[in-house]
C-alpha cells in the first residue's frame, strides 16, 4: 500500500508518503499513527490519499458460472405458449399547441381527424357520438366490430386519444392518420398494450416472427 498524508501546519503544510508490503494490519497502523500524531502535537495529520496493492489470489476461492438451463424456465415458457393476444390497445396525449380555440370549429376538426382515422384503419359500419354538453371541450365515442376510438379535448391544449382494434395494423395506421390530420398537434406520449387473455404480454405479430 501507498498512503499519502498531510501534516496541517499552521503556516505550511508538509507532506509525507508512506509505503508498505507485506504487513496485513498496515492501515490499522496508519490510521493510529495519524491520531497519535495529532494527539502529541496537536497538530492536524490528514490522510489525504490510499492506494492500494493487487488483491492476493487464493485457491479457496473458486466461482460458480450459471448459464440458462441452471434456472427453472419452465413457468416463463408456459406462459409464453398459452398466451393469446386478441387486440392491441394505445392510449396517447397530444398537445394541440394553441389556446382560447372555437370549441365548435375544433370539435369538426376533431371529429373529421377521428373519422380519417377510423377509414385508414378499416372500420366499417362505425357508430359516432359526439359529447360537448359536459363542461369545456368535447367527447367524440366511435364503436364499430372492428374497434373503437375515443378522443378526448379538454377544450384547452390537450387531447387523449383511447383506441383498441382486433388488428395491429389497423392500430399503426389509425394513430399514423389521426396525428396526420391534426398536424398542428404533438405527441406528448403514446402507450401500446397487447390484450388478450392467457396474461398476454406480446402482440399477435411478435409471436408470429
Amino acid at each position: 500500500f501507498r498512503v499519502d498524508m498531510i501534516l496541517m501546519g499552521t503556516t505550511e503544510e508538509v507532506e509525507v508518503n508512506v509505503l508498505s508490503t507485506g504487513d496485513s494490519r498496515f492501515l490499522t497502523r496508519i490510521v493510529e499513527f495519524a491520531d497519535a500524531v495529532t494527539n502529541r502535537t496537536s497538530v492536524p495529520f490528514e490522510i489525504s490519499a490510499i492506494t492500494g496493492a493487487a488483491p492476493e489470489d487464493s485457491d479457496e476461492y473458486q466461482p460458480k458460472h450459471f448459464t440458462t438451463e441452471d434456472y427453472d424456465i419452465e413457468s416463463g415458457e408456459e406462459q409464453f405458449r398459452n398466451q393469446k393476444p386478441l387486440g392491441h390497445h394505445i392510449v396517447s396525449q397530444l398537445d394541440t399547441g394553441f389556446v382560447d380555440r372555437s370549441e365548435k370549429s375544433f370539435t369538426q376538426e376533431l371529429v373529421s381527424a377521428l373519422d380519417s382515422a377510423l377509414k385508414a384503419a378499416n372500420f366499417s359500419k362505425v357508430q359516432v357520438q359526439v359529447i360537448d354538453d359536459v363542461g369545456n371541450g368535447v367527447v367524440v365515442l366511435a364503436v364499430a366490430p372492428e374497434g373503437t376510438g375515443i378522443a378526448v379535448w379538454d377544450g384547452n391544449q390537450r387531447i387523449t386519444v383511447n383506441m383498441f382494434t382486433f388488428d395491429s395494423e389497423n392500430a399503426d395506421a389509425f394513430f399514423q392518420k389521426f396525428t396526420e390530420k391534426l398536424s398542428t398537434a404533438q405527441v406528448l406520449s403514446k402507450d401500446e398494450q397487447p390484450r388478450g387473455v392467457g396474461r398476454v404480454v406480446n402482440f399477435a405479430r411478435d409471436l408470429s416472427r
